[in-house]
């Protein structure tokens, strides 16, 4: 009987494959669960060390597929708390929904945040920050906002409001761009807050026409 697998594509992925989530996560199940081999595929887009949670969507899906896959009819509890094992921010993409994440970043409450119409513009400048050094760096402070209390007002209102302490941790850290990543144009002139996520800077504006999900996949994971 052959052994279970995992091939790469797309970005590639520093360390073996022995070490990667979607590997951690079958072996997981395979605690409690006499699973038969699996041959795993995952096809990376998302940049490795930008802050966005690749690796830790790709356990999230790996849970889900192989739950999927099985018929294991496990719940949401128990994919949660399989996804906590994994990672602190690996159960936070199993429910695909807004979500304001607390302690670790592993346990949830539910928001009342609709992000209808509003597309989420990444801009990612090509540089690589460790989960390490961007939680080595920071220095925890009270929000001068209380973000329940902010992210329940209008979105033009965030950039004043909603702050990420990741920026002033990582920005003297790291060179801007010499050039601008991209020209102003009136599509980006609404009201928007930029924060660093342990790389890129993120920025929520109105839907643009024809916009598209930068977001692919294929297997098991994306």
């Amino acid at each position: 009987m052959p052994d279970t697998t995992l091939t790469l594509t797309g970005r590639p992925i520093p360390g073996t494959v022995e070490t990667n989530l979607c590997l951690k996560a079958y072996a997981l199940l395979q605690e409690d669960f006499d699973l038969p081999p699996a041959q795993m595929h995952l096809h990376k887009v998302v940049p490795i060390g930008a802050g966005l949670g690749g690796g830790s969507a790709d356990a999230a899906f790996a849970l889900k597929a192989l739950d999927q896959l099985f018929k294991l009819n496990l719940s949401l509890d128990a994919l949660l708390a399989y996804a906590r094992r994994l990672g602190s921010d690996c159960a936070f993409f199993l429910e695909n929904r807004p979500l304001l994440a607390v302690e670790k970043g592993d346990v949830f409450e539910p928001m009342n945040l609709s992000l209808t119409g509003t597309a989420a513009v990444v801009i990612y400048p090509n540089l690589h920050v460790s989960t390490a050094e961007a939680y080595g760096a920071i220095v925890p402070r009270s929000p001068q906002h209380d973000l329940r209390q902010a992210l329940a007002q209008p979105m033009a209102t965030w950039r004043d409001t909603v702050s990420n302490d990741f920026e002033d941790a990582l920005r003297p850290r790291r060179k801007r761009p010499s050039t601008p990543l991209a020209p102003p144009t009136p599509a980006f002139r609404a009201p928007a807050r930029p924060c660093t996520a342990s790389g890129p800077a993120r920025q929520k504006r109105p839907r643009l026409p024809r916009a598209r999900s930068g977001w692919s996949g294929a297997g098991c994971c994306r």
